[in-house]
């Protein structure tokens, strides 16, 4: 996704870089005592969905007449599926802006992807073209016909949802089609869905992955979709895109640091608007839910900025996630990962792509991952219900399958407002507790690199051997109060047992 003309740069004087790397030496840090109540019982109507996590692709980054004619996905074993595997992505949606241009992927192409997707163990959300340029019901109902026998011929026990069209609501950049109304998007959405069900009744469709909430408001409240509706035209999931903080031109400052404060905010009113608008009347309706791309910020002029790189970023995205995961009844959410080869360091990658045998994953990756380390199961409710230094923290808990309890620890302070926090957390039924923690080896939220989970980073090959590295063990409480040490930019991963 890119839109046009500003760009952001936070390129930080030396000065400022300084006194962010080395808060410790320069300001040192204050300390403070945070308590932490977790019950049970949370906003969300049961277990968070096995494939909340996700990733997007851009559809001309799948073709292979984009990549030299090479196959990018496949159903082959590469360092980009262990990676995926290992931060645990279960959906993957191939679409953007590029799926509403020429140079659609073939049927070849959208096969290897299925292969791809069983292979990670994701379901997967494929776009076709709904916008006027490209629009050809006939062709691309044959398409998706074709993907979905392909798809039942191999056995493989994913799903398949189609989402018809992307970003209708607006004009796409680089001269590509311009908006539809919401009533021509309903149309041809109505006609794709028919002729899909035409050749197989199991098949369903989605939408309208719209930029603004106009158009995803007016789908959550059409009568036609719920009811007899539901079963007339099969819809999947009602879809939207979210940039949490908007586009560079929105984000604020230029100074690095004043950007990195902005973006590591309490950003939870910003994260509560959003689902309270038309995923909350969708849900309301018996109408599931995904945010089928979003992340930080989207592009403008595609070009890259030096905060997508840094660690700031793993803190942001765990927040992110946690919050729409654990607060709201979101399905999904499918965070945009950039296109193949050097370009994929044009977005906010989650991971950046050298070749078949060597990936890189990015800050946001590590957010993902110890987004699902520990994270999987029914969530709880855990309030903050002390704290006298106004740390600025998150913290969320959840039940686990096999009745365990893990929560997740975020202490955001940094810079001259770094802040040590002794953290008394409540909880009853559990008689010890173990720690890892998300860091940077400097605790420095500009740094590229030194990111660990566990004590340990996740090589070019996906392999990761922090998993069970608990930094503490064995921790007992005190009147039912356990206390950890939280220190400033980092995460506390806490898994509670007997």
């Amino acid at each position: 996704m890119q839109r046009s003309t500003f760009v952001l740069h936070l390129s930080a004087a030396l000065a400022v870089a300084a006194l962010v790397s080395s808060p410790t030496t320069l300001f040192g840090q204050s300390s403070a005592n945070v308590s932490i109540n977790i019950s049970s019982g949370g906003a969300r109507s049961g277990s968070i969905p096995d494939d909340f996590l996700g990733i997007s692709l851009e559809t001309s980054s799948v073709a292979a007449s984009n990549n030299n004619g090479a196959t990018w996905l496949s159903g082959n074993t590469t360092a980009f599926s262990r990676m995926l595997q290992r931060i645990g992505v279960k959906s993957i949606r191939i679409g953007g802006n590029s799926s509403e241009r020429s140079g659609y992927p073939t049927i070849n192409d959208a096969e290897k992807v299925i292969d791809f997707a069983n292979l990670v163990g994701a379901n997967l959300l494929w776009t076709v073209p709904v916008k006027t340029a490209q629009y050809d019901p006939t062709t691309y109902s044959n398409f998706v016909a074709t993907m979905n026998s392909y798809q039942k011929s191999k056995g493989y026990g994913i799903s398949t949802t189609y989402l018809i069209g992307n970003e209708s609501d607006i004009a796409m950049d680089s001269g590509a089609s311009p908006s539809i109304p919401y009533s021509t998007w309903r149309y041809r959405f109505n006609n794709y869905s028919t002729l899909f069900r035409n050749s197989d009744n199991s098949i369903t469709a989605s939408g309208p992955a719209s930029a603004g909430t106009s158009y995803a408001s007016q789908f959550a409240n059409d009568a036609d979709y719920t009811g007899s509706g539901s079963q007339k035209y099969a819809v999947g999931f009602v879809t939207g895109h979210k940039y949490a903080l908007g586009g560079t031109s929105d984000s604020g400052p230029s100074n690095s640091q004043q950007a990195i404060t902005k973006f590591l905010a309490d950003n939870s009113g910003n994260y509560s608007g959003t689902y309270n608008g038309w995923p909350t009347t969708a849900y309301n309706r018996g109408m599931k839910t995904r945010i089928d791309e979003t992340n930080v910020l989207y592009y403008q002029n595609g070009q890259d900025q030096a905060l997508e790189h840094e660690y700031a970023a793993a803190l942001w995205v765990l927040d992110y996630l946690s919050y729409m995961a654990y607060k709201t009844n979101l399905s999904g959410m499918n965070l945009h990962n950039g296109p193949i080869g050097s370009n994929s360091y044009n977005t906010f990658s989650p991971i950046g792509y050298q070749s078949n045998s060597s990936v890189n994953l990015e800050p946001i990756g590590y957010g993902m991952l110890a987004f699902t380390y520990t994270g999987q199961g029914t969530p709880m409710t855990a309030s903050i219900t002390s704290n006298s230094s106004s740390v600025n923290m998150s913290a969320y808990a959840l039940v686990e399958g096999n009745g365990t309890a893990s929560a997740h620890i975020l202490n955001k302070t940094q810079g001259s407002g770094a802040i040590d926090a002794s953290v008394n957390i409540s909880i009853s039924g559990y008689a010890h507790a173990q720690v890892m923690y998300l860091k940077q080896t400097n605790s420095d939220v500009t740094a590229t690199d030194g990111i660990t989970l566990g004590g340990a980073s996740v090589a070019s090959d996906g392999t990761w051997s922090g998993a069970g590295n608990w930094a503490v063990t064995g921790l007992s409480p005190t009147n039912g109060v356990f206390t950890i040490s939280v220190p400033h930019t980092q995460v506390a991963v806490v898994h509670f047992y007997n």
